[in-house]
């Protein structure tokens, strides 16, 4: 027999998915979540946020039928797509409405798993809780890539990132998130100062289908992450600027003596290399300026995209 997890009956919780074109997937992706709430002690609401898809996955869900007493669907439809990150705001704002203790976030292809859920909610004193991803089974090459961009992150940001959007929040974090503008939500969750705790799962398969994010779109998505770190990050440009600097006008200081006093004829390539500095020099505060643009207009930025504009097809 399973063991329940003890929760208050009032202690609602919101469950986010979002979708977007996975007929083949989010029927199964239902029934196995449930399968593991209706073991646990507590109500549950599952928020469906279809992403304007262009397959019969709407047409599938409103169809679809709750068969545990503790469980309630619900179907939010956007008016068209804007992405899984904004798609996941539009269920945090639903949520916050329903006065949701707890709000867990994940994907609807599978490779969250639903058995991570008993684990996050023995966590439930936490205002993150993040789900570290153990193995993965996606190929080589991705894994390296993987590897390669925490590495990256690690050392332009100071900060390690092993999850994604799987996670468990609670009502202070989704007020924050209502009056937040952010564009990666791990990453914007990291740098906050909140009590933070995580659990390590292996990352399951896609129950079917393929994958909607090309490599292109993980390397966009991971460039996200670290724009939630834009002051960190623009301060290892500006580190690096001047590091460059420095160098560049040793060496050419180093050119300049030996070509005025020493007599000693100048190898062709110490001229190249001050060049290729001067070039990284220029290169990096490029970047730095551009970046204090970025993140100025980013600032000033209004959150109008950040109001409702879903609607609620199925409410069981």
């Amino acid at each position: 027999m399973s063991k329940q997890i003890n929760m208050k009956p009032h202690s609602e919780i919101s469950i986010l998915a979002p979708c977007y074109n996975e007929g083949e997937t989010v029927i199964r992706f239902l029934e196995n979540l449930e399968s593991v709430l209706c073991k646990i002690e507590g109500l549950f609401t599952i928020i469906i946020i279809n992403d304007n898809s262009l397959d019969n996955t709407l047409a599938l869900l409103q169809k679809h039928k709750t068969t545990s007493n503790n469980v309630k669907l619900i179907i939010l439809d956007l008016p068209y797509n804007l992405g899984h990150q904004r798609a996941i705001h539009q269920g945090i704002l639903h949520a916050v409405k329903l006065q949701s203790k707890q709000c867990i976030i994940m994907d609807s292809d599978g490779e969250d798993s639903p058995d991570a859920i008993p684990k996050l909610l023995e966590k439930n004193q936490q205002d993150v809780v993040f789900v570290e991803r153990g193995k993965r089974s996606e190929g080589l090459i991705f894994k390296m890539a993987y590897s390669i961009y925490k590495a990256i992150f690690k050392l332009l940001v100071g900060q390690s990132i092993r999850f994604g959007n799987f996670c468990m929040i609670n009502q202070k974090v989704m007020q924050l998130l209502t009056n937040a503008n952010y564009v990666h939500l791990p990453a914007f969750l990291l740098k906050q100062k909140l009590r933070k705790s995580h659990i390590i799962v292996n990352r399951g398969e896609r129950i079917g289908g393929t994958s909607k994010m090309s490599y292109s779109s993980l390397v966009l998505h991971g460039f996200n992450s670290m724009v939630e770190f834009a002051e960190e990050l623009l301060l290892t440009f500006l580190k690096v600027f001047i590091l460059v600097m420095i160098v560049f006008c040793s060496l050419m200081g180093f050119i300049v003596y030996h070509k005025l006093f020493s007599g000693l004829a100048i190898p062709g390539w110490a001229s190249t290399f001050s060049i290729g500095l001067l070039n990284m020099a220029l290169i990096s505060f490029g970047f730095f300026i551009v970046g204090i643009l970025v993140l100025n207009i980013a600032k000033r930025k209004d959150f109008a995209s950040q109001k409702p504009i879903y609607q609620i097809i199925k409410n069981d």
